[in-house]
C-alpha cells in the first residue's frame, strides 16, 4: 500500500486584517466626552477684563496653558490670589486683593502702594474685583486676562457655594457644618450654650413670623458683642453655641454672664414689646470640644431648672 503524499507547503493561514488605530484623545486638546469640540472651552463664558489705562485683551495662546492649569489647580480663594500674584510679579505688582458683593475679602501682599482695580464679568455676571497693589504696567494680565478671569470665576461660585452651606439663612449666624470644620485655638476653650426662655410661648403667641424677628435679633446682638476670636452658632431652633478662646485669669464666667445679659431685653413685636431673656451653661478647658459642648448642655439644663434667666458652670473633674 502505497503511503499518502505529503505536502510540504505549511497549511494556508487567514491573517487578521491590521487593526484600526483608536485616535489618541488624550492628546488632543479640542477632544471632549461628548465629541470634538467646536470651540476652546474658555470661549463658553463672556470676560470683560478691563485696566485702568487701558489695554487689548487677547486670546489665550499656548505660552499661557501652563499658567492656566497652575491656576486651575487651586479652588481656595486665598491660594488663587497668591497665584495670580505671582504670574504678575514680573509687572512689578507687590499685592493682592479680590473683593465680591457677599463674601468676605482676600488680600495678599503689600497693599500699601497705589493700586489698578479690574472688575471680573463671567457669563454677564459682576463676578468680583481684582485689586493689584504696585507699579505695574498690566503687560502680563494682557496675557492672563481669560486665563485669570475664569480661574476667579470658578473659584468665587465655589467659595459662595461654601459659604451658603455653612451660614443658617434665617440669623446668618454659622451653623453646625461650619463648626464642625472650623479650628478654635487659644489657652483654653470654652463652650457656652444659650438657649431662649419660653421662646415656644412666642411662637403660639404671635405667631412664626414673629419668632423668627426675635433669633434674627438675637444672632444680631450676639454677633456685636462679640469678643475678637470667638465665634457664634446657631445650633438649633432657638439654642445658639458660642465659642471663645480665654487665657489664664480670664474670668469666665464673667464673660459669659455679660454675653447673655447682652442678648436679654424687649423686642417690639405687632405693636406689643415681648421680653426676652436666655438660660446658659458654659463649661471650659482643655479637654476636647465635643466633650465641652456635653457638659454646657447639663449646665444648660441646670440653669432652667434652677427658675432660667441665668448661668450655670459645670465642674470638670
Amino acid at each position: 500500500m502505497v503511503g499518502r503524499k505529503r505536502c510540504c507547503q505549511p497549511p494556508p493561514t487567514h491573517a487578521k486584517p491590521p487593526a484600526k488605530r483608536k485616535p489618541d484623545h488624550n492628546n488632543d486638546p479640542n477632544h471632549s466626552l461628548y465629541g470634538r469640540r467646536t470651540r476652546p472651552w474658555h470661549s463658553h463664558c463672556c470676560v470683560n477684563l478691563t485696566h485702568r489705562r487701558g489695554f487689548t485683551m487677547h486670546s489665550l495662546q499656548p505660552r499661557t496653558q501652563n499658567a492656566q492649569m497652575y491656576l486651575l489647580e487651586t479652588l481656595e480663594p486665598q491660594s488663587l490670589l497668591t497665584r495670580v500674584l505671582e504670574l504678575c510679579a514680573g509687572d512689578g505688582y507687590v499685592g493682592a486683593s479680590l473683593r465680591t458683593r457677599d463674601l468676605p475679602s482676600w488680600h495678599v501682599g503689600d497693599r500699601r502702594l497705589r493700586r489698578d482695580c479690574l472688575p471680573i464679568t463671567w457669563q454677564g455676571e459682576d463676578i468680583a474685583e481684582l485689586i493689584l497693589y504696585g507699579p505695574g504696567t498690566g503687560s502680563a494680565l494682557a496675557r492672563l486676562g481669560e486665563t485669570v478671569s475664569m480661574a476667579i470665576a470658578y473659584t468665587v461660585r465655589l467659595a459662595r457655594a461654601e459659604h451658603a452651606a455653612n451660614i443658617d439663612p434665617l440669623t446668618g449666624l454659622a451653623n453646625r457644618r461650619a463648626f464642625h470644620q472650623h479650628t478654635h485655638r487659644g489657652d483654653f476653650r470654652v463652650a457656652m450654650l444659650l438657649d431662649l426662655d419660653h421662646f415656644k410661648q412666642v411662637n403660639d403667641r404671635y405667631g412664626h413670623c414673629a419668632g423668627d424677628k426675635v433669633l434674627v435679633h438675637v444672632a444680631k446682638r450676639l454677633q456685636r458683642h462679640l469678643r475678637a476670636g470667638d465665634c457664634a452658632y446657631r445650633w438649633g431652633g432657638e439654642e445658639f453655641l458660642v465659642v471663645m478662646s480665654v487665657h489664664a485669669g480670664d474670668d469666665v464666667m464673667a464673660i459669659a454672664e455679660r454675653l447673655r445679659g447682652q442678648i436679654s431685653g424687649t423686642l417690639g413685636l405687632a405693636g406689643i414689646r415681648c421680653a426676652i431673656s436666655a438660660s446658659a451653661g458654659v463649661a471650659y478647658g482643655d479637654c476636647d470640644l465635643s466633650a465641652l459642648i456635653d457638659q454646657a448642655d447639663k449646665a444648660l439644663y441646670a440653669a432652667k431648672d434652677r427658675g432660667r434667666n441665668q448661668t450655670c458652670q459645670a465642674f470638670i473633674a
